[in-house]
């Protein structure tokens, strides 16, 4: 199995997410009445579209420390089937919020 750390080095989450709000970040469109149907459209699809970037920022952050953690459960899976290491305390998970 290859040492995760490489892989997930190969990610630049960062970089993805911003190349996605560079892609999908349209000049701000104030709020619109909805007697104009086209200008009212646009303001909710920005609306949207602020939001869906939002989602993805906080996704792309899980997904980075669900990466380190798992880089570092293999980490210890790998001292720990050499003999070289015994783990200190028990980890103890904590409840996702």
């Amino acid at each position: 199995m290859a040492d995760l750390s490489k892989i997930t080095g190969k990610f630049d989450f960062q970089k993805i997410v911003d190349d996605v709000k560079s892609m999908i970040s349209p000049a701000p469109i104030p709020e619109a009445n909805k007697n104009d149907p086209i200008a009212y459209h646009m303001s909710e699809l920005n609306k949207h579209t602020k939001s869906l970037a939002e989602n993805h920022a906080n996704q792309a952050d899980i997904i980075a420390k669900i990466s380190n953690v798992l880089d570092a459960l293999y980490q210890e899976t790998m001292k720990s089937r050499k003999g070289q290491d015994t783990p200190s305390a028990p980890i103890i998970p904590t409840s996702a919020k």
